[in-house]
């Protein structure tokens, strides 16, 4: 009686034993969350090197945290709302090095001159635009090619034919140069005694040295410094255009360059009202010493959410063993000299834009 009364106490002591273990075990297995949608059927390309690739994922609250095959996922998650991906190719956002979302923003809202061939059909598209303008407003475009059209570059008269009251200034389209008219000369004070600009050129007739309404580099800085300034709203309304195009394209972060207080300003305003819809690693306008002396004393700004970061000063500099007008070193002197620009930069954060060989290689050895 007693044996069987033993026998059966300490079956009683397992069973409890394995309910206690299987508690435990089922407190410490990591939860898995609930997924609001999953995607199935497609080639995800994860840069994971344990599982390159997978054929779905889940996700919640924004966040993937789950990859695998189709059949996994759906078996995971049966009852939630699902993607068909079709075989399409899903890979991580890609992030831009260097960008200028306030310049691709104005892009879609100033004249496009983008694909025009020749100046004559770049004229006629400008002449379209005054009509629909006011009297002696600035006539503001982008998109002509200096690159291909530098071999036979147009001129002010070409612009001054269809306006000389309205002040033109049409930006070319990899921002080296921009095209003028007489009337944005003269309000800019450009003449033939003008002198060129440290790293830029005001072209001019060979002969009778007037500006032909070309100017290089830093020389745009003529007009660009007269030119009626963007309100906070006008350059939020650019900036939320630009990031429109980049996650349309898979961008979703951006090292935006030559930062201004008002840029900084909009990005700040953008993310308090969650309209901030990609990274931004903010380079500071070197050129704006009160800007770069308030950051330096104040220190990074590095957002807990990782949309924008600001901890960074963008320098510029253009060497090439042959120099030429609007192409030269520069740099904020209260940052760093050429010969140690490279440790300075490593130490601080210095984003340094290199241009040419001679430039690159101080920089990187």
């Amino acid at each position: 009686m007693v044996n069987m009364f033993y026998s059966h106490s300490k079956n009683i002591t397992i069973i409890l034993i394995f309910l206690g273990i299987l508690a435990c075990w089922t407190c410490t297995k990591p939860k898995i969350p609930k997924a609001d949608t999953v995607f199935v059927n497609g080639h995800i390309l994860t840069m994971d090197e344990s599982l390159p690739e997978a054929e779905a994922f889940a996700v919640k609250d924004g966040y993937i945290f789950k990859v695998g095959t189709s059949k996994d996922i759906l078996k995971s998650f049966p009852t939630v709302k699902i993607v068909d991906l079709n075989n399409k190719t899903v890979m991580p956002g890609i992030v831009e090095s260097h960008g200028h979302l306030l310049t691709l923003g104005q892009s879609f809202i100033e004249l496009n001159l983008e694909g025009t061939k020749t100046s004559g059909e770049a004229v006629k598209k400008v002449e379209e635009h005054i009509r629909n303008s006011s009297r002696g407003e600035w006539i503001i475009g982008w998109g002509w090619d200096e690159g291909s059209w530098a071999a036979n570059y147009p001129n002010s008269e070409a612009l001054d034919r269809i306006s000389r009251e309205n002040p033109v200034y049409l930006r070319g389209l990899h921002g080296f140069a921009s095209w003028v008219n007489s009337r944005a000369l003269e309000l800019a004070g450009i003449d033939s005694s003008t002198k060129n600009p440290d790293d830029g050129e005001i072209i001019k007739d060979s002969q009778t040295g007037i500006p032909t309404g070309i100017l290089t580099n830093r020389a745009q800085e003529f007009i660009e410094t007269i030119l009626p300034p963007m309100s906070q709203s006008q350059i939020e309304k650019a900036l939320k255009l630009a990031q429109q195009e980049c996650l349309k394209y898979g961008l979703t972060s951006v090292h935006e360059a030559r930062v201004s207080q008002q840029m900084l300003d909009a990005f700040h305003s953008l993310k308090e009202r969650g309209e901030l819809d990609i990274r931004i690693y903010a380079m500071l306008d070197w050129k704006d010493e009160d800007l770069i002396d308030s950051s330096l004393e104040k220190g990074p700004e590095i957002d807990p959410d990782h949309l924008l970061t600001v901890r960074c000063v963008g320098g510029r500099s253009s060497l090439a063993r042959r120099t030429r007008p609007g192409c030269g070193f520069r740099r904020h002197p209260k940052i760093c000299s050429f010969g140690d620009c490279a440790q300075h930069a490593a130490a601080t954060c210095h984003f340094r834009y290199a241009v040419g060989r001679r430039a690159n290689r101080p920089t990187t050895h």
